[in-house]
Parts: C-alpha cells; structure tokens; sequence
C-alpha cells in the first residue's frame, strides 16, 4: 500500500496597513470658507518631505507645566498672591496649581501674573507696553525698538528666566535663531501738530513663536500652541505669556501627497478666507503643521493641517494671493461630509475678505 502525502502550506496574509485610532477632526469655521477656489491649472514652485512618508501625531498628555521660576519672578518683582473669582474661571482651581499674583498700582500698571500648570498657560506682564512720555503737542517721545535678532535674545532671556525650555517651540522656521516667529510692531498713529501730517509711532514689537508638536510647527488659533512676547518702547521687556500643551506621540500616520493634493483642490476639499477665481493657482509654500485648538476647547489629540500660499494668474482674481488649508490625514479625506451646494458661493473676488474666527484677534 503506498502512503499518500500530503503537504500543508499557511497561507499568511501580505503586510497590510497597520490600523491606526482615528483622530479628531478640525473645526471647519477654523478654516475659513470650503470650496471657493477655482483654477483650470495647478503650478507647483515648491515640494514638501511629508510627501513621500508618514507624518507624526501627538496626543494631549498631562503632564504639568514647571511654573516655580514663574512664582519665583512674580516675588521677585514685588507682586503678592490674590485670588478671585475671573482667575479661577481663566485658569481653574488653586487646587489644581492654578495662580494669580499682582504688584501695587503704580501710575495705573499693575504688574500681574497668572497661569495654570495642568493647562499649560501663563501671562507674565512686568512693564507697560502701551504708554510713553509725549512731548509739549502731545506726540510720543519714543526711543527705538530693537531689531529682530534682538527681540528674539531677549525673548531668549526672559524665557529662561520664567523656566520655558526652547526645545518647546519650533526651530526649523526661517527667523532669527531658526526660530517660526511672527513679528508685529505696533505703533500709534494721527495729526502731529508739529509735522502738520498723519503720523506713525511705533512704540512696541510683538513677537509670537510658533510651539512645535512632534516636530512639527502648530497651527495658530489664537493663543493656542505660541508663546508671545511683548517690547515695549527702548526694548524694554513688557510681557511674555504662552498657552503650550503637553503632548507625546501617538505613531506617523499616511498624508496627503502633491497629486493627492491635486485632486483635493480640484474636488472642492479644500478652505480658504479669501475666494479665488483664476486660470492658474501657483502653490508657492507649503509646510504641515499640528493643529492646536482653542485653549477653552477640549483637546484630546492634534489633527494635521497643510498650509498651501497661493496666487492666482488669470481670471477674475488675477493677481491674488491667498492662503489655502486642507486636512493633511490621509484617513480624514471623505470625513467632512458634502461639498456645499454652490462650491464658488461667497463674495466676490476683491470684496471684504471672510474671517475666520481664529484671525479675529484685535490688534492695536
């Protein structure tokens, strides 16, 4: 009799797509308006590393902010503890480490400072910035603002000063020191009696780091993810605060690459505050950046964002620029739901733009 033998082969299946927990979507109104960019053609001057591999996501964590050199300054400049009701709806319980000092009114200034470490916020303010001496017809008498390389070392100082490591905010931007900062100066500005014209001053300059997650630069809303910092006439350092989540990394995740992209935009998925109506859209920067929340929103993790600056050439916006935002996460390109019924409606090209909220920030 002859035996039969028979051989068993697993069949193991190919590597698949590793699965991943979903992550939060952005608020659209964050974004601006969707689907009001239209083009016959895309031109593309500049490339991006996301393209061709995986990006990092962070989750919020809770670990607390170090705030004993803050406590320590606030002494230092004279300032006592007090406690009220608005500190505690800012910043929540002395339970919880939240804090609030404040110095005795001289010439009606205050110093103050305040913060929560579970947050991750404070606000450090030791000097005016608003106000100056003036002259006999009431024009400032200003001495010069530092440059930027100077703003940001003193920017440095106080951030030693108040215990905020560096390695939190984002290095690889294009400002002094590597740093992604946005300087604003700010000035006052009406009829000088003396030049019987209309009149600038600048008395003080604005400086707003961009805190990094995972590597990568957050997306601005409002005081979300930066640290700002305020000097004042002469370069005197004014005020510093900063609302930095904790976050540790949840894995890299698929983005969408540039035909992705492409296809994207040309499908309506995509936001923007100013319309655009053109022949051709050149893309002429695009950076990935984490979005960041409102610091009175709930956060539990950082969805990936791109932002794409456009101009348009030919068409009713001719001439434009704009800035275009688009959910980068490969796994949230069919979450938000349908285009809207009219994918140009909105105003017309050189109205009034469409603000978002995250951009409706006063400023002097």
């Amino acid at each position: 009799m002859r035996l039969s033998i028979i051989t068993v082969f697993s069949v193991l299946p190919l590597s698949a797509e590793p699965s991943r927990p979903s992550v939060s979507l952005i608020p659209q109104r964050e974004m601006g308006v969707r689907a009001v960019v239209g083009f016959k053609e895309i031109i593309w001057r500049t490339d991006c590393e996301w393209f061709t591999k995986p990006a990092p996501v962070c989750k919020v964590t809770n670990k607390l902010m170090d705030v004993s050199k803050i406590h320590e300054q606030a002494q230092l400049a004279g300032m006592s503890p007090v406690w009220n009701k608005a500190a505690e709806e800012q910043f929540g319980s002395r339970s919880e480490g939240a804090f609030y000092y404040l110095g005795p009114q001289v010439n009606h200034f205050c110093k103050v400072a305040s913060g929560s470490p579970k947050i991750g916020r404070f606000h450090f303010c030791i000097a005016p910035y608003d106000r100056f001496e003036r002259d006999k017809d009431e024009d400032p008498i200003l001495k010069p603002l530092p440059s930027k390389e100077q703003a940001v070392a003193i920017s440095q100082e106080w951030m030693k000063k108040l215990g905020i490591d560096e390695e939190l905010l984002y290095r690889h931007g294009s400002g002094p020191d590597g740093f992604d900062v946005l300087f604003r100066i700010d000035l006052e500005s009406g009829f000088s009696p003396k030049t019987k014209k209309i009149q600038g001053f600048d008395y003080g300059m604005t400086l707003n780091f961009s805190q990094q997650i995972g590597g990568l630069s957050t997306f601005w809303t409002h005081d979300g993810g930066t640290l700002e910092c305020q000097i004042a006439d002469g370069g005197e350092f004014s005020t510093m605060r900063g609302s930095l989540t904790a976050w540790e990394k949840i894995g890299d995740y698929p983005v969408l690459g540039r035909a992705e992209i492409e296809k994207a935009l040309r499908e309506g998925f995509a936001w923007s505050v100013e319309p655009l109506d053109c022949d051709t859209l050149t893309i002429s920067r695009i950076s990935l950046e984490a979005f960041h929340f409102r610091p009175q929103s709930p956060q539990k993790d950082f969805p990936l964002i791109y932002r794409l600056d456009c101009s348009a050439q030919g068409g009713q916006s001719n001439g434009q620029t704009a800035t275009i935002y688009m959910p980068a996460l490969k796994q949230q390109r069919d979450k938000y739901g349908p285009l809207p019924a009219k994918p140009l409606d909105g105003p017309p090209p050189g109205s009034k733009p469409m603000v978002p909220p995250f951009l409706k920030t006063p400023q002097k």
